[in-house]
């Protein structure tokens, strides 16, 4: 199943424009593939003028991640591939499994997160374990950002759990697909 690129226009548009509108300064993201969310909060950054996203990202080799919508990696391509060089100044990519790799990496930043988006492995056991993670590190007014949220209850359950309000904007690929991105804000409780 191929992507839609109206659906990742959408999703990368709206992660651009909050980091944007907030002033990100410090982004995370697990799940970049081809770079394609990757690249627009990295633009979201440039034109910011500030900030850093780290990545985290696992090759889509297991069946059950392709069967969720991921496409298998272009030969010859390695993780983030799209994002323009001119980007790639402010991007820190780590290899491997997300919930091993985000809980140093999280410890390991100075200042909280701004935009934390989740595109990995979209079963509701794994999403809610790095919303979980990212949570705690997220500064108020951030944005945790996830794509493919039509999967499961995953994303509104966790935004409901930390009394906050989940926003989804929905795009389709054809009459049998629809993808939905949703974000929710981290509020006082």
């Amino acid at each position: 199943m191929c992507v839609p690129q109206a659906a990742l226009i959408v999703a990368a548009t709206a992660v651009s424009a909050a980091g944007q509108a907030m002033g990100a300064a410090q982004s995370a993201a697990t799940g970049v593939h081809n770079g394609m969310g990757s690249a627009f909060i990295l633009l979201g950054l440039e034109h910011n003028g500030a900030g850093r996203l780290i990545s985290v990202d696992l090759p889509p080799d297991e069946q059950r991640i392709i069967d969720q919508g991921t496409n298998v990696m272009p030969d010859a391509k390695a993780q983030g591939w799209i994002i323009p060089d001119r980007l790639r100044g402010r991007h820190d990519l780590r290899l491997g499994r997300a919930e091993l790799i985000l809980p140093p990496l999280l410890e390991e930043l100075d200042v909280g997160v701004d935009v934390f988006l989740h595109d990995s492995d979209h079963c509701y056991s794994h999403m809610m374990v790095e919303m979980g993670l990212a949570w705690p590190k997220m500064t108020m007014g951030g944005w945790i950002m996830a794509d493919n949220v039509e999967q499961n209850a995953s994303l509104f359950d966790f935004a409901k759990g930390v009394g906050s309000q989940a926003i989804v904007i929905s795009s389709f690929d054809g009459a049998d697909r629809l993808w939905q991105h949703g974000m929710f804000k981290k509020v006082p409780e």
